[in-house]
């Protein structure tokens, strides 16, 4: 009688299993309740962003095409004046490109024209352009380039974009004075394209999140440095659509980054290999 007691008390209600197993339920709906209204959250954060982005070069253009209008014939006002509306108009159409690819790129719309090229060649022009950025900070932009390291498969203008995209953001993160380093080299079945500066690094939080769509940095961040912050995202976007990957490295934060791209040897359409 006692046993039976004593085995009565130690076994489980139905009602207990019921309330283990709703608990067991519960937890993952409220984690992806969470991440739903996390990422409604930052969709919207991201809206208000790009308007404010796109606003500020569009306030900047009407407000000197008026001066423009009343500048009498003054040519220094006037080529100033030009000066602005360009370069604010460039800077427009730089983010309403950026959006675009994005776009197509999550569409699997993405227009890439493939050919045999010169990686090396593809840096160094990329290097050009964000040279005069680089030196206004003072920054020393270092390169190294293994020889061996061929042609491979991809397309050279967003490659371009690929790697412009992570200088310009290893510049805007790195302190005066400082140091960004890229290589080129040849490893087992292609190429690694690695860009790596002594700058603000990134937190063990944020680094998971680092090509996310919608999980960008802080607010507080974005705002200091301007910007939308996509420019990551794409970044991974434009190498996976070249069948290559990407990853980024930090220690945390004040460590510096790095950003390393592997693009993998692939035949062209005529099936032929680049030497």
């Amino acid at each position: 009688m006692n046993i039976t007691v004593k085995q009565a008390i130690e076994k489980p209600t139905t009602k207990q299993f019921s309330n283990a197993a709703a608990q067991q339920l519960l937890v993952p709906e409220q984690a992806e309740r969470a991440a739903a209204e996390y990422a409604v959250c930052a969709k919207d954060e991201f809206v208000a962003v790009v308007m404010h982005e796109l606003r500020n070069p569009t306030n900047a253009i009407l407000g000197w095409a008026r001066i423009l209008r009343l500048a009498n014939g003054n040519a220094t006002q006037i080529q100033y004046a030009i000066d602005v509306i360009e370069r604010n108009a460039r800077s427009q159409s730089r983010l309403i490109n950026d959006l675009l690819d994005l776009s197509r790129g999550a569409e699997g719309k993405l227009h890439l024209e493939m050919e045999w090229i010169d990686v090396a060649a593809v840096i160094k022009t990329a290097l050009d352009v964000i040279r005069p950025e680089a030196e206004a900070k003072m920054i020393e932009l270092r390169a190294t380039y293994d020889q061996q390291a061929g042609a491979v498969y991809a397309d050279p203008h967003r490659l371009e974009q690929v790697i412009w995209n992570l200088l310009s953001n290893a510049v805007k993160f790195t302190p005066q004075g400082g140091c960004i380093e890229v290589s080129l080299e040849c490893v087992e079945e292609g190429i690694r394209i690695t860009v790596a500066d002594n700058g603000e690094g990134i937190s063990t939080e944020f680094l998971p999140y680092i090509f996310d769509r919608f999980h960008q940095a802080p607010a507080a961040r974005k705002r200091e440095y301007g910007g939308l912050g996509l420019g990551l995202c794409l970044v991974r976007s434009l190498v996976e659509a070249q069948g290559g990957s990407v990853r980024a490295e930090s220690q945390g934060a004040g460590c510096g980054a790095t950003f390393t791209i592997h693009l993998p040897l692939r035949r062209g359409e005529d099936g032929a290999r680049g030497h």
